[in-house]
């Protein structure tokens, strides 16, 4: 299928040109996700920045977007794996989140025994975050360009950076109270499917943008 080719292909980019960025990516992963309470719900949503970002970055640099352009293959296709790489970091960040958070619980570490029982809950909240940021800044890129949206992109993961050390062991307490007495399962689901929801609307957006863009 064209559309896993591309995938393979950029993935390969990854590992042979930018394995600084597959350094960073398991280094911040591994290390913050353990660090504080809140920080591995956020990891997903930051390695999405990281991954996709940099993956475009590096193809619009070297010029190889326009190469795919030329490929016999259909900018859906195009678009779809760009998608389909970000479900991957999600993913890949979620549970690279949960194994530390696991080891941080099971090392004794105090501010992180919130999460023991509740991984589970752990790896759908991240990957809810992950999939509603990624559903915002992926049009954003699409539209503008890598060069273009920098900035923007800079601020948001400030922003998301920010939240996951202020999101501390009295919100989430808080939090999971205020769950508990709302159904707990069920809104984590619906939590889910409006991030699902969200990101299917961004494809399509995405998809509309790439295919009227001009190169």
């Amino acid at each position: 299928m064209m559309v896993m080719h591309i995938v393979r292909k950029d993935f390969t980019y990854l590992f042979t040109s930018l394995k600084w960025t597959v350094f960073l990516i398991i280094l911040f992963t591994v290390c913050l996700s353990g660090s504080n309470v809140g920080m591995g719900c956020v990891m997903p949503a930051l390695i999405c920045y990281m991954g996709f970002y940099n993956l475009m970055a590096y193809e619009e640099r070297n010029k190889m977007n326009l190469l795919n352009i030329a490929l016999p293959v259909e900018r859906k296709d195009i678009c779809l794996a760009k998608y389909i790489q970000v479900i991957i970091f999600i993913v890949i960040g979620s549970l690279l989140s949960a194994a530390s958070v696991f080891l941080a619980v099971k090392t004794g570490d105090t501010k992180m025994a919130f999460w023991e029982g509740k991984i589970g809950g752990f790896l759908l909240t991240g990957t809810s975050i992950g999939l509603i940021y990624s559903g915002f800044i992926m049009p954003w890129i699409f539209y503008f360009g890598t060069l273009k949206s920098r900035y923007v992109l800079i601020v948001s993961y400030i922003i998301f950076f920010s939240l996951g050390n202020i999101i501390n062991l009295e919100f989430l307490i808080e939090a999971t109270e205020f769950l508990q007495r709302m159904n707990q399962d069920i809104l984590g689901f619906v939590g889910l499917l409006v991030a699902i929801l969200v990101f299917v609307i961004s494809y399509s957006i995405s998809l509309r943008i790439w295919e009227k863009r001009e190169f």
